[in-house]
């Protein structure tokens, strides 16, 4: 709690005591409940009613805590005067505080109530010393439209993220536009548009602002979306904007590059929708590095739809001592104490099971010896092997499948706005 106490003297004090108030500081006010020393409460000791009463958001910088009708505080007096009381901010945007009178704090933020507090208080109670913390945050109205699962009006408060408040709704929807979240906040007459995919893909909380009074957020439907599987830092969906896009400068902007070890050698998979139909060709990764090569790495422009596989990184055999290492794509990769007689799968479901990409088929064992063995092979485990799931290049009934769904979506609500 001490972090969410200001005090308003020369010192920061983390108390927040209660004893008798004195009969002049009674001032009858209906926006100020006294906690009087000995009082019944739900919680032991002192502090008991004034511990805060939600959720506080550590990455919320609470000093930038915006002032409104509906908020409500503890305040701590003590030095000449000691008692302890609770008080709200009134719909006129007043804030009464006993022996002090009513404060206007419109356009004010927490840090900013201290230092007017602390002028009036040397003014009227003399060497008395004050300690403010947030009780409750008010809670306020923001509609949702657009591409989520629950669309409509929600409560929320300052100190939630628009990530908080996207799984309120719902969640986003497949055919959500991540590149451009709109928040229309009527009070302050501003727009922002929201490019929510640096959040998700690289943790950029620039994507994921705090919501204030009076927003509103509209989410579209995406419009160019492609994959990129394989040996790339962020693999996975992303939507860009345009009709293309450099292949080159998503990798590297947006999904943190292709991996430090990925192959010099291999074919590289790419996959395209035409009018007959997703075609898939593939072309050497020397070729593909090559800027003399008419298709190209830094030249090539990424279409919606598009699907790349960058071919994954031979995996080095890290199982050491009595241990086996299952790696690539299952749920939890790692080490498993080795246990003899133990087949493959089990190991495996030790390891949460295969992913939905995962290629069963192709599952490898890296022998402590640096031997190589297919699973067909049927090989025995021994301690310091390691275990490889590969993935597949692409599962076109999934992929595909997505795609037109997300066609088909954009094609009713288009027919929907005609009528």
């Amino acid at each position: 709690m001490a972090a969410l106490l200001f005090t308003l003297s020369t010192s920061l004090s983390a108390q927040v005591l209660s004893s008798k108030e004195s009969p002049e500081d009674s001032l009858g006010n209906p926006n100020t409940q006294t906690m009087e020393k000995g009082a019944e409460s739900d919680l032991p000791g002192e502090i008991s009613g004034f511990l805060p009463k939600f959720q506080w958001n550590p990455s919320f910088p609470l000093e930038d805590y915006e002032l409104g009708p509906g908020d409500t505080f503890n305040v701590h007096f003590w030095g000449a005067k000691n008692f302890s009381t609770t008080v709200y901010v009134s719909p006129s945007y007043e804030l009464f505080l006993p022996g002090i009178g009513a404060i206007s704090v419109r356009g004010l933020k927490l840090k900013n109530l201290k230092a007017r507090i602390i002028k009036d208080l040397r003014r009227r109670l003399g060497n008395t010393n004050v300690a403010i913390s947030l009780n409750r945050p008010r809670e306020f109205k923001i509609g949702i439209r657009g591409a989520v699962g629950n669309p409509g009006e929600k409560s929320a408060n300052q100190m939630m993220r628009l990530s908080d408040f996207l799984v309120k709704a719902g969640g986003l929807t497949a055919n959500a536009d991540l590149l451009n979240i709109q928040i229309h906040n009527i009070l302050r007459k501003t727009d922002s548009h929201i490019n929510y995919q640096k959040f998700s893909l690289q943790g950029d909380e620039s994507g994921n602002p705090f919501l204030i009074d009076g927003d509103s957020i509209f989410v579209s439907f995406k419009k160019n979306e492609a994959v990129i599987k394989g040996a790339v830092q962020i693999p996975g969906r992303f939507q860009f904007s345009g009709e293309s896009v450099s292949l080159q400068e998503i990798v590297e902007r947006e999904l943190g590059g292709l991996s430090a070890n990925s192959r010099t050698e291999g074919q590289i998979s790419i996959t395209r929708l035409t009018e007959k139909g997703p075609r898939t060709h593939s072309v050497s990764q020397k070729d593909f590095f090559d800027p003399k090569n008419s298709e190209n790495y830094f030249e090539f422009k990424l279409k919606d739809g598009d699907q790349i596989y960058f071919p994954a990184p031979i995996v080095n055999n890290p199982s050491q001592g009595d241990v086996v290492f299952v790696t690539g794509n299952v749920q939890v990769p790692g080490p498993q104490r080795f246990k003899s007689g133990t087949s493959i799968g089990t190991y495996i479901s030790g390891a949460g099971g295969v992913t939905g990409r995962a290629n069963f088929d192709g599952v490898v064992v890296y022998k402590s010896s640096g031997l190589k063995v297919w699973i067909k092979e049927n090989p025995a485990i021994d301690p310091g092997d390691t275990i490889y799931v590969p993935e597949v290049t692409f599962k076109f009934w999934q992929d595909h499948l997505a795609i037109l769904t997300t066609f088909l979506a954009v094609v009713t609500t288009t027919i929907a706005i005609s009528r």
